[in-house]
């Protein structure tokens, strides 16, 4: 018997177990069969009252809602309508008033979070019920034709959204889609709110491979152009970090969020076309090596074409001319981004104007890249105009030279006679033989790749090639005087001043030749000193201006005279070596040996 006594109470206890385990079970099903209960564990409308209960004792919504809110079966989640999560409030904490902080909504949040039946209505037309309800978007003060959208329409073509979506998937899942990676049409193509099927990012006509991009947007190596619109390469670190990442596992291998988004370290991934792609294995990579510091590497793409650095380097990344981006944004151990090593505002060295990889008369795309700074139309902003410099108008429609001089400079338009266009005596030596296009001749080493071609300082420098050297030293050019010394085309002679000056080539011979051996054009064969010096005659009373043309200046760079000067005496001097008979031109003497 007491045996018998003993096993009474454990079938009661255990009668009693399965009781309470029933009707948990019970509880429990009822409880997550109920999205907005109206009956069993909530009363009817307890969706509008809920607050006070929750408030009261938060912890027995965990019951039903899971212990941190998410929900359990088909027990909602708190946070489809408190986006925030613990502590609960209606909108985002952050928010002081709702008619203003909503225009942000899009950026931060999904719209969808709106359309709760108990705050804006699945349609958005308002909440359904008593109590307090969210009004509907569609009133005249708010929104009457319904949200707006953040963007022009039709929007439909990659050449419209591809750049914007590339850098704002974040934002455009919030119409386009549902948390957290679905591109199905979501807010748009919802037939209880818009019903906009063309909404559908992922729907066979546009992305149904890989749901909001292009099957193969990888992009190759070789490509670098930053108007491709179904290129990755170009996605900036921020965009990695709120667009990608709703796929993709960025930050390390592994499966992201989106099953079958490859990993940003997978060494290669397989399309839905069956194509494969290499990945980065060892992370995802830049347009360019690393490290990149050093000038020799970075400085030719960057002079190129700027723009494609203003991607990941500048703030704003995608700003066009005039956008004034500053060239800061942090990456790896560059702290200040390019400004590390640039000046406050620049993206190239200061000076650049002429140093090797530092020449701004290389640089590409100037309408675009050096219009971010210098001005829309590059009429200066935080960088100079380019006027400033190129006096003749923008490099952009001048090209070369003739921006800032006329060839060669004329004195005049469109540089006017202003320096470097000034005239001086550029047309008489442009003519001339090995001179002419060779602007180095006079002023060698500050061609337009060197730092002395921009140099504005009075006078222009002049160096002359060492070809010129007369036999009696090396060529200079005096600034005070304005003129050269020692330039074997003018035979050693001091020159005139370059800017005022002038020199008759038939009259004014002994401007350049001398008499005697001291220059290579000296002149000294027979009986030249009696003529000229003890005679006073003139050069021309022999010699033939007309015959000198055909040769004279073609050998300026050569230490001889140019040709056989006995080809160049007139007609009736009668010169037959080594005798001439000049009577008939003035009785000067019959025939005689020269």
């Amino acid at each position: 018997m007491a045996d018998k006594g003993m096993k009474r109470p454990n079938c009661f206890m255990y009668l009693k177990f399965i009781v309470l385990l029933l009707l948990l079970v019970f509880l429990i099903s009822s409880c997550s069969d109920q999205r907005f209960s109206t009956t069993g564990p909530h009363p009817e409308g307890f969706i509008l009252t809920h607050a006070l209960d929750a408030n009261e004792d938060i912890e027995s919504c965990t019951i039903c809602h899971d212990a941190d809110f998410s929900g359990i079966g088909n027990a909602i989640s708190c946070f489809a309508c408190h986006i925030d999560g613990p502590p609960f409030v209606i909108h985002p904490s952050d928010w002081t008033n709702a008619f203003y902080n909503h225009r942000g909504f899009y950026t931060a949040y999904n719209w969808t979070t709106c359309a709760a039946s108990a705050c804006h209505g699945t349609d958005l037309t308002g909440g359904r019920g008593s109590g307090e309800t969210g009004p509907s978007c569609f009133l005249a003060e708010c929104h009457a034709a319904g949200p707006p959208p953040s963007h022009s329409l039709p929007y439909i073509q990659a050449s419209d959204h591809g750049q914007e979506a590339r850098e704002g998937q974040f934002a455009c899942r919030n119409c386009h889609g549902q948390p957290p990676h679905d591109f199905d049409g979501g807010f748009i193509a919802d037939p209880s709110i818009l019903n906009k099927s063309t909404g559908n990012c992922s729907s066979a006509a546009c992305h149904p491979a890989a749901k909001a991009h292009p099957t193969n947007w990888q992009g190759t190596n070789e490509d670098l152009d930053v108007t491709y619109a179904s290129s990755h390469r170009v996605v900036t670190p921020p965009a990695v970090d709120t667009g990608c990442s709703l796929c993709h596992k960025t930050d390390e291998p592994g499966t992201g969020p989106m099953v079958g988004a490859p990993s940003c370290f997978s060494p290669y991934f397989i399309n839905s076309d069956g194509s494969a792609t290499g990945c980065h294995s060892g992370g995802p990579a830049a347009l360019h090596p690393i490290p990149f510091a050093e000038a020799v590497l970075h400085g030719p793409p960057a002079e190129s074409d700027l723009v494609q650095c203003q991607q990941c380097h500048a703030d704003p990344f995608d700003g066009g001319p005039g956008s004034n981006p500053r060239f800061n944004v942090p990456l790896g151990n560059l702290v200040n981004g390019c400004e590390n090593c640039h000046d406050v505002n620049t993206a190239h060295p200061v000076p650049w104007m002429g140093i090797p990889l530092s020449n701004h008369n290389l640089a590409g795309n100037l309408s675009i890249a050096c219009a971010l700074c210098h001005g829309v139309n590059l009429e200066g902003d935080v960088g100079p105009a380019c006027e400033a410099c190129h006096t003749a108008g923008s490099p952009v429609i001048l090209s070369n030279c003739s921006s800032c001089h006329n060839h060669p400079p004329d004195g005049a338009l469109p540089a006017s006679d202003f320096r470097p266009n000034r005239e001086g005596a550029h047309d008489e030596h442009e003519v001339l033989r090995n001179v002419t296009d060779n602007c180095a001749a006079c002023h060698n080493g500050a061609g337009t790749e060197s730092e002395n071609h921009f140099d504005n300082t009075e006078p222009a420098d002049v160096s002359i090639f060492a070809v010129y050297n007369a036999k009696t030293g090396p060529a200079l050019f005096d600034p005070g005087s304005r003129s050269c010394s020692d330039v074997s085309c003018h035979g050693g002679q001091p020159t005139v001043n370059w800017m005022q000056g002038s020199i008759d080539v038939n009259n004014n011979c002994e401007s350049c030749h001398e008499l005697g051996t001291a220059q290579f054009n000296s002149y000294n064969s027979g009986k030249h000193e009696k003529h000229v010096a003890d005679e006073n005659f003139d050069c021309t009373a022999c010699h033939d201006t007309a015959k000198l043309a055909t040769a004279h200046f073609i050998g300026l760079d050569t230490s001889t005279f140019e040709g056989d000067p006995a080809d160049t005496i007139l007609n009736v001097v009668n010169y037959s070596p080594p005798s001439c008979s000049p009577g008939d031109i003035g009785g000067c003497h019959d025939t005689k040996n020269w």
